[in-house]
C-alpha cells in the first residue's frame, strides 16, 4: 500500500514574526502547500507584537550562540528587507549607560561588541552623552550605531501578504491539540474557531507557537525531551507628551543578569512617543497576564529617573506588557534560542523553535531562511 497524500507539504504552527518570516522565506524559495495555523484571530497578536520593536545589534550575547548567530545576521537582512518593501524604520543607535562603579561593565559590552564584529561601536564619556542626549545622565557609556526601531506590525503584514500572494493557506483562532507521529509525516488535531475538532496532515511541521511551543513539542510524547519555557512578564510604561521627540537615540541600562534581562530601557516609535520598559517578572503559572499593575510606577520611576534628567512620577502611565519565553536552565543564566530539527531524535519533518524571545524580530528572517532551507 503506498503513502497517503498529505493535505499540505508543510504545517507552519504559530503566525508570529518568526512563523510568518519562514512562511515568507518558503514562497521565496517557491515552497507552495503550505498552512499557518495561528490560535489567536490574526497575526502577530501575541510576543511579536508586545515588545519594544527595537532592532538588536547582537553584542548581547555569547560569541558562539544562536542568538548572536541569528541577530548580527538578521539585523543587516532586516534593514535591506524595510528598505526594499518601504516598511517604517530608523537606525537611531543606542546608548549603552553606565553609573559610576559600572565602568568594568562598559567595557566588558565594548569587547563583546568587537569578539562579535558589531559595525560602529565607541566608547563616551559623560560630556559626549550629554552632548547627543541633553536629558540623559551617565558617567560613560556605549555607543552601538547599528541598532535601530521598526513597525513590527508592518514587517509582519509585508511577510503576511508576500506568502499569501503564494497561496499559502492560514487558519486562524484555530489551536493545535495534539499531534500524531504517521509512518510518514504527522496528523495534527485542531480545535477550530467553531470549537469543532478536525485534522489535517502534512510531510513537515514547524512549531513556532511562541508561549505554547514546548507544549507543542511535548504534544509528540513522552519518549522525547524537549526544553521548557518560563514566562517572563515585562511591562511598559509611557511618559507624558511633553517627553516627546525629546530623545534621538535608545537609551539601554547595564543589562540584569539576575533576571536575563535588557533591564528598563528608552524607546519611542514612528510618532516619537517615548515609553520605559521591560521589567521582568518570572510568572511561575505561566498565566498570559497582560495586565500592567499601576503599583509599579514607583518602581519604574526610581530606576529611571537616575538617568532621564528632569523626570517626574506624574509623567510616567502604565502603557502595555509583554511575555517572553524563557528557556530556563539549572547550568546558565544565559537563554539561548532552542531550533532543533527532530530527525536527531527520529522525528524526520519536524521542526522545533523553542524560547524564541528578544532578539526574535531582529533574527526572524534569518532564522526563517536557515529554516526553509530544511524543507524539501
Amino acid at each position: 500500500m503506498g503513502i497517503l497524500k498529505k493535505d499540505y507539504n508543510v504545517i507552519i504552527i504559530g503566525a508570529g514574526a518568526v512563523g510568518l518570516a519562514i512562511a515568507r522565506s518558503l514562497s521565496e524559495r517557491g515552497v507552495g502547500s503550505v498552512l499557518v495555523i495561528e490560535k489567536e484571530k490574526t497575526f502577530g497578536r501575541g510576543i511579536s507584537s508586545r515588545n519594544s520593536e527595537v532592532i538588536h545589534s547582537g553584542l548581547y550575547y555569547p560569541e558562539q550562540s544562536l542568538k548572536t548567530k541569528h541577530c548580527t545576521r538578521g539585523r543587516q537582512l532586516l534593514y535591506e528587507f524595510c528598505k526594499k518593501h518601504n516598511i517604517w524604520h530608523r537606525m537611531c543607535g543606542k546608548i549603552i549607560i553606565g553609573k559610576k562603579g559600572q565602568e568594568e561593565d562598559i567595557h566588558s559590552l565594548y569587547n563583546k561588541a568587537l569578539n562579535n564584529t558589531i559595525p560602529d561601536v565607541s566608547l563616551l564619556s559623560s560630556s559626549q552623552i550629554s552632548s547627543i542626549e541633553p536629558h540623559i545622565y551617565a558617567e560613560l557609556g556605549l555607543y552601538v550605531g547599528c541598532s535601530g526601531i521598526i513597525s513590527s506590525h508592518h514587517l509582519m503584514e509585508a511577510f503576511f501578504t508576500i506568502s499569501k500572494n503564494h497561496d499559502h493557506d492560514y487558519l486562524f483562532m484555530t489551536s493545535v491539540v495534539d499531534i500524531d507521529i504517521l509512518n510518514s509525516g504527522y496528523k495534527l488535531s485542531l480545535n477550530n474557531p467553531n470549537g469543532e475538532l478536525e485534522t489535517v496532515t502534512s510531510n513537515w511541521v514547524i512549531n513556532a507557537s511562541g508561549l505554547a511551543s514546548d507544549i507543542v513539542a511535548n504534544f509528540l510524547g513522552d519518549r522525547y525531551t524537549f526544553p521548557e519555557i518560563t514566562f517572563s512578564k515585562g511591562c511598559y510604561f509611557k511618559l507624558s507628551s511633553e517627553w516627546k521627540g525629546k530623545f534621538k537615540h535608545l537609551v539601554y541600562p547595564i543589562p540584569d543578569k539576575l533576571s536575563d534581562s535588557l533591564g528598563i530601557h528608552l524607546s519611542f516609535n514612528s510618532d516619537e512617543q517615548i515609553k520605559i520598559g521591560p521589567n521582568a517578572i518570572w510568572l511561575n503559572d505561566k498565566e498570559e497576564d497582560y495586565n500592567v499593575d499601576s503599583h509599579l510606577l514607583d518602581d519604574f520611576y526610581d530606576q529611571c529617573s537616575t538617568y532621564i534628567k528632569g523626570l517626574k512620577k506624574s509623567h510616567l502611565s502604565p502603557d502595555y506588557s509583554g511575555i517572553r519565553p524563557k528557556i530556563r536552565s539549572a547550568n546558565s543564566k544565559f537563554s539561548d534560542f532552542h531550533i532543533s530539527d527532530e530527525q536527531i531524535h527520529g522525528l524526520p519533518g519536524f521542526i522545533n523553535l523553542i524560547g524564541i524571545d528578544s532578539p526574535g524580530l531582529t533574527s526572524a528572517i534569518s532564522i526563517g531562511k536557515d529554516i526553509s532551507k530544511l524543507i524539501t
